[in-house]
């Protein structure tokens, strides 16, 4: 895993970007990420209507965190890796978003950046094996997350692509996605 650099321009990479429909049921969910051959362990996000919880995606199967979210509660998916992302956004027929694939080349630019988890971490019972707690008992938040290492903070890597508009000549960013979980530690 690279070492994280903050808000360093990357000019190396070749995105290719795909729209991607599912059904509301898990094993659309789960053929869906096979379909689009999303690489090795990945970590899952999920907006549901009663709560965020998160999970694994291991190549087969998406387990999450919090076993009483049914497909048809959920709102939002991000499932994600370092060089890719699942996002699909719950509409009234179904599920629809983008998959995004980094790879090493030209014509993409992109800048990286960290943003603070709530909370910091704190012995839980109860977790699945590679998870960690999250609490911020001021705010009463509190997020189980799949996270193996050292670190009292966390933070999210996100990849924010810039696009740009031939008839304007601006420039901004198009598109973000989810890169990985890295302890704050590690930036600094």
């Amino acid at each position: 895993m690279s070492a994280y650099k903050p808000l360093e321009i990357k000019e190396d990479l070749h995105s290719t970007v795909t729209g991607v429909e599912a059904e509301v049921s898990m094993e659309s969910l789960e053929s869906l990420c096979r379909e689009e051959k999303l690489s090795g362990q990945s970590t899952a996000v999920v907006w549901a209507m009663q709560t965020v919880s998160f999970g694994l995606w291991d190549g087969t199967h998406l387990t999450l965190e919090r076993e009483d979210i049914l497909p048809e509660d959920m709102e939002k998916i991000r499932i994600f890796n370092e060089d890719e992302e699942l996002l699909l956004i719950r509409e009234e027929e179904g599920f629809r978003g983008r998959h995004i694939l980094d790879e090493a080349g030209k014509g993409t630019y992109a800048v990286d950046s960290a943003s603070p988890l709530w909370g910091e971490r704190v012995e839980a019972e109860g977790l699945p094996e590679g998870f960690v707690c999250l609490q911020d008992a001021a705010r009463g938040i509190t997020l189980r997350l799949p996270y193996e290492g050292p670190g009292k903070r966390l933070l999210l890597v996100t990849r924010s692509y810039i696009r740009s508009d031939a008839k304007t000549g601006l420039s901004g960013y198009g598109d973000v996605r989810y890169l990985r979980i890295v302890a704050k530690e590690e930036r600094e």
